[in-house]
């Protein structure tokens, strides 16, 4: 699950379905990565920790999985084959940091 969207990690509207302005955009579920046990996967801390620096990638989730991509459950019900650099980004100017894995954008 998603740490951006666990009541755990924050109390701000992004908690709710209803809060998320578009669901069909926003990544829920992902595959974990080998060993990985906890409840979430840890966007709401990407980059500064589960990083995986050799490689630029997070070490909670395995995003590389299949050929290269993985298979993420959105918001809104569906799920699709997605290659990391189509859902990570970070862009300031507008506070999104976390790509698709961002209630607020």
């Amino acid at each position: 699950m998603n740490g951006l969207l666990s009541p755990e990690v924050t109390t701000n509207d992004t908690t709710t379905l209803a809060g998320i302005s578009k669901p069909s955009s926003v990544i829920y579920i992902a595959e974990s990565a080998k060993n990985f046990t906890e409840n979430y996967y840890h966007a709401h801390v990407w980059p500064t920790r589960h990083w995986l620096a050799a490689s630029n990638l997070p070490d909670d989730i395995n995003s590389v999985a299949h050929n290269n991509g993985f298979t993420a459950g959105y918001l809104d019900g569906h799920a699709k084959f997605v290659r990391w650099s189509q859902v990570w980004w970070q862009d300031a100017t507008n506070g999104i940091e976390k790509g698709s894995f961002d209630p607020r954008q």
